[in-house]
This record gives C-alpha cells, sequence and structure tokens, in this order.
C-alpha cells in the first residue's frame, strides 16, 4: 500500500471533522 502525502492529509482533515463533531455532540 502507497500513501502520498495528499492522502494523508485528508485522512488527517477528516479525523479532525469527526473530533470536531464528537465534541459538538458533548457540549448539546
Amino acid at each position: 500500500m502507497h500513501f502520498n502525502l495528499q492522502g494523508r492529509e485528508l485522512w488527517t482533515l477528516v479525523l479532525c471533522r469527526l473530533k470536531a463533531a464528537e465534541g459538538r455532540l458533548l457540549l448539546n
């Protein structure tokens, strides 16, 4: 499996969005 920099950046972005969504749910 080969991971390019773009793919890693995208994955990090997805993880950040997921964590942000979790934070919103916890605050509600």
